[in-house]
């Protein structure tokens, strides 16, 4: 980050950070979102933070604040608030292109409930990753990523489990635990294979590999438990 935004002064060009995974999350100190010109983050039903749907842009320029506001409401350049808060309440001028991406109230309420408990939901997290972080390593067939929670708000927790994926998987899916793949390589899927010009070892080996384990604020010491035992079962199946 250090260096992107030596180079943004000394070219003069906007940073743009797509934070969706990192709502809560600081480096060097200082939170995500106050580094670029423009930071988004996404508040959607998986993230650490959610409104039901829906997301958030952080920026430092209010010209370019005001102008997303218009486009996120068709380009109109008052929303229902301030029409109804002002005389000629019913008039309304469109200004731009835009779209409708506004949030609803109703998405927007359940967002500022939810911010309310982001300290203890990172806690949370951070609690049952260490769980599982001490439980884990140095296991011969199940490796989990090497991570500092101090300064990470976690989103999802991944482990690397080469040459077994689908057998652990499925392993789990009988125990009644669900995972996940996060996230499948972007040249496997039909709209961007037309686009791979070269072979990409790396990628091809290293998605095949994870496997993401249950992590969120509603899972029980108990439930935690339940993970991990049922994947110690299967590293001594596996070794």
């Amino acid at each position: 980050m250090d260096s992107l935004i030596k180079m943004s002064e000394k070219n003069d060009f906007k940073i743009i950070e797509d934070a969706a995974h990192a709502f809560g999350s600081t480096y060097k100190g200082r939170k995500i979102g106050s580094f670029g010109h423009a930071t988004c983050f996404s508040f959607d039903p998986i993230k650490v933070i959610t409104c039901g749907e829906g997301g958030a842009v952080v920026l430092k320029d209010n010209v370019i604040a005001e102008e997303i506001r218009r486009k996120r409401i068709l380009g109109k350049n008052k929303d229902t608030w301030h029409r109804y808060n002002n005389e000629r309440s019913w008039f309304y001028e469109v200004t731009t292109t835009g779209y409708r991406y506004h949030m609803s109230n109703i998405n927007a309420a359940i967002g500022l409930v939810q911010l309310s408990k982001l300290d203890q939901f990172i806690a949370r997290r951070r609690e049952i990753c260490q769980q599982y972080d001490n439980v884990f390593k140095g296991l011969a067939s199940i490796h989990p990523l090497k991570i500092n929670y101090d300064d990470v708000s976690p989103f999802m927790y991944i482990v690397r489990i080469p040459g077994k994926q689908i057998e652990f998987m499925s392993f789990l899916e009988e125990k009644g635990i669900g995972t996940g793949v996060h996230y499948i390589a972007n040249h496997v899927h039909s709209l961007f294979k037309k686009y791979t010009t070269k072979e990409m070892p790396r990628t091809e080996k290293l998605w095949q590999e994870i496997v993401t384990l249950p992590l969120h604020c509603g899972l029980s010491d108990n439930d935690v438990q339940i993970v991990i035992k049922n994947v110690l079962a299967f590293e001594r199946i596996a070794s």
